[in-house]
């Protein structure tokens, strides 16, 4: 899948994400949820420039559940454009935890769908030393599976050469939905 349909996948399945009432954009009142409210308030996710986003690329937690929703389609914007920036590290840290990242009750089985084409989409070996670099203190194979985002497993293979270990990322092919 190319960049551009990615995109107009994404779109569709955030496009019910109303935008956040402007008492509802943050999640509490400091220093930063103050700026980060007055840079997105009245704005759209695609309003958001990218440079935008990079620079704000560690600003998910501080959305409210419903602004995670309805702007979370700017940072995969960026993320698959720039799958080695900090951008998209912090957009595959979101998507493997329940930290504040994640909104309460989720996201929908269509925008599951969409993280899984993302992932799915962008290249493999940024995506795990993204893997590498959020979790930088991790010293084994193991270590780093239980960071890998949902829906997919990392499997160590030999080289050709039988020289080195590669990690590989795989989707996992299961019937079962990865989100259940």
């Amino acid at each position: 899948m190319d960049y551009d349909e990615l995109m107009r996948h994404i779109k569709a399945a955030f496009a019910d994400a109303p935008p956040p009432a402007d008492d509802n954009i943050v999640c509490h009142d400091c220093e930063e949820c103050r700026a980060l409210y007055s840079d997105v308030r009245g704005h759209a996710p695609d309003d958001l420039s990218d440079s935008w986003v990079e620079k704000s690329f560690d600003q998910l937690p501080f959305f409210s559940d419903e602004a995670k929703r309805y702007y979370f389609p700017a940072f995969l914007r960026v993320a698959a454009l720039k799958p080695d920036s900090l951008v998209a590290q912090f957009v595959l840290y979101s998507l493997s935890g329940d930290f504040r990242m994640q909104p309460i009750g989720g996201y929908s089985t269509q925008q599951q769908q969409v993280f899984q084409e993302y992932l799915g989409d962008i290249d493999s070996e940024a995506l795990l030393q993204n893997l590498k670099n959020v979790n930088s203190y991790l010293n084994s194979i193991d270590d780093i599976r239980r960071g890998v985002p949902k829906g997919f497993e990392v499997m160590a293979e030999i080289t050709e050469d039988k020289k080195f270990v590669r990690l590989v990322l795989k989707p996992i092919t299961s019937r079962r939905n990865w989100w259940t």
